[in-house]
């Protein structure tokens, strides 16, 4: 049985690339950045900036928050949006 990945095995497998000595890593979805503060051990910060830098929505993971609760949280940020329940 393997085990599951870590945040940074995730961040490489989803290509992510590392911005300035991997303090951040970013993927671009659209006209968005997707970008991920992380350092084990420290707090994580999941960013979804749109053009011009403007940030959308920023959440954070305080020290200890399990793998796969982080690793859920980029996966949907990274899934488009469905189609909008309004009429």
């Amino acid at each position: 049985m393997s085990r599951p990945p870590t945040v940074l095995e995730y961040l490489i497998e989803q290509d992510f690339l590392p911005q300035r000595e991997g303090a951040w890593s970013d993927r671009r979805i659209g006209q968005a950045v997707i970008r991920v503060v992380y350092e084990p051990g420290e707090e994580a910060e999941l960013t979804c900036l749109a053009p011009a830098g403007v940030c959308q929505y920023k959440i954070a993971f305080s020290p200890g928050t399990p793998h796969a609760v982080t690793i859920a949280a980029v996966e949907a940020a990274l899934t488009p949006p469905g189609p909008s329940a309004r009429p």
